[in-house]
């Protein structure tokens, strides 16, 4: 743990704040979101974890709204080690299924996990008695800014040069799923041009088996897996 670490970890880093004077460019109305184009409604189930459901974006040329996704969500997290030894053998994990993403989504800290600027949501959860329990920042909303949407510089023009970029906006719905020792940050960015991009980034503690080897020559027989340091695969 941090605590109990003594830093430097890596190269010093300025801090950075980030600043909307004219406040966020979306709005949340109970479990609806609105931005730029895009309308949504965010649910929240305690096998799948968050669920995004009746996303549509509005047409500018045929003045209406057009269904873009029914509904969405993460239905499984397969985690195979493939290691047949005795006391392997058994870890082959469906982490939606047998723990439940939502039983297993964590709070986020602000600052950290979310950027100062984000908006987070509450969700619900139920206890093994069926009573109902909180959990405080579940998911978190913001928008995501630095990408380039299009751009183009034209220097083919006698005694002229254009040069125009336009700034990439996005919006991100993020939750944190921590099975064991393996933290899942999964995100859902909507972009303004009508695309939906899913991710999750792999985070938490590695799970590593001792061997006797401490370099790779050492390996006579399969380890089933990679010498990552000494003793270990």
């Amino acid at each position: 743990r941090l605590s109990n670490q003594k830093p430097p970890f890596g190269p010093k880093q300025h801090s950075l704040t980030s600043h909307q004077p004219q406040g966020p460019g979306f709005q949340i109305n109970g479990h609806s979101i609105s931005w730029a184009n895009w309308k949504f409604h965010i649910g929240f189930d305690s096998r799948a974890g968050v669920v995004l459901s009746t996303a549509s974006i509005y047409d500018l040329e045929k003045h209406k709204s057009r269904r873009v996704m029914y509904r969405g969500y993460i239905s499984e997290l397969f985690v195979p080690y493939q290691d047949p030894s005795e006391d392997w053998y058994f870890k082959t994990f469906f982490d939606a299924g047998e723990f439940g993403f939502g039983l297993s989504t964590v709070s986020m800290q602000p600052n950290r996990d979310c950027p100062s600027h984000a908006q987070f949501m509450d969700v619900f959860l139920h206890t093994a008695d069926g009573s109902p329990s909180l959990l405080k920042n579940a998911i978190c909303v913001f928008e995501k800014y630095g990408d380039i949407m299009w751009r183009h510089t034209e220097t083919g023009i006698p005694n002229e040069t254009v040069l125009e970029s336009r700034t990439e906006v996005n919006l991100v719905v993020r939750s944190v799923v921590t099975v064991g020792n393996y933290d899942n940050i999964i995100d859902w960015e909507f972009k303004a041009s009508g695309s939906i991009k899913p991710s999750i980034a792999l985070s938490g503690i590695l799970e590593i088996k001792p061997v006797d080897a401490k370099h790779k020559s050492e390996i006579k027989k399969d380890e089933h897996g990679t010498l990552v340091s000494a003793n270990s695969v």
